[in-house]
């Protein structure tokens, strides 16, 4: 009998106590795991991300501050998909634009916050504030200053319009 609570105390021990804090260590012998986690935190660093916020000031490098309804933060990855979208060779423009416009509520609606949401759902194409925004949109990334290599922050006002687009 007492060997048999010696082996139960013994195997007790051993998986509540050294056994899970082994397999809680990290394997810092394996350098493909640590390239891989240093890939993944460069990669959130530099890609910024897909996000909308309502009612926030904003303020640019240079202490200019900024209120504008919304701002639509787009990742560099969705830019440089933005980019190849708008650049398809279409015989319709419209339809890219409409393609670009489609991808980033895709995106918006991705992160699933209440203010991506609520942007979401503005965009009707009966209504102005969509109408607005395809235009300006438009001028936006047919201008070839959208290369940030961390995103971008679109301000739009209460109709819809691109007021101001900064780097993330």
């Amino acid at each position: 009998m007492k060997k048999n609570l010696g082996l139960v105390s013994s195997f007790t021990l051993l998986t509540t106590g050294i056994t899970p804090l082994m397999a809680m260590m990290p394997n810092n012998n394996n350098p493909e795991s640590s390239n891989r986690r240093n890939q993944v935190i460069n990669d959130q660093i530099n890609e910024g991300e897909n996000k909308v916020l309502k009612d926030n000031l904003f303020h640019d490098d240079n202490n200019n501050f900024y209120l504008e309804e919304w701002a639509i933060y787009l990742s560099n990855k969705s830019i440089r998909d933005i980019k190849i979208i708008f650049n398809q060779r279409s015989q319709n423009s419209i339809i890219n634009i409409q393609q670009l416009i489609n991808y980033i509520l895709i995106k918006l609606r991705e992160t699933g916050g209440n203010d991506e949401l609520l942007f979401v759902s503005k965009m009707n194409p009966q209504h102005q504030f969509y109408n607005i925004f395809f235009n300006s949109i438009i001028n936006i990334f047919s201008n070839p200053l959208i290369n940030s290599n961390k995103g971008i922050i679109l301000l739009i006002n209460t109709n819809g319009e691109i007021k101001n687009v900064f780097s993330q």
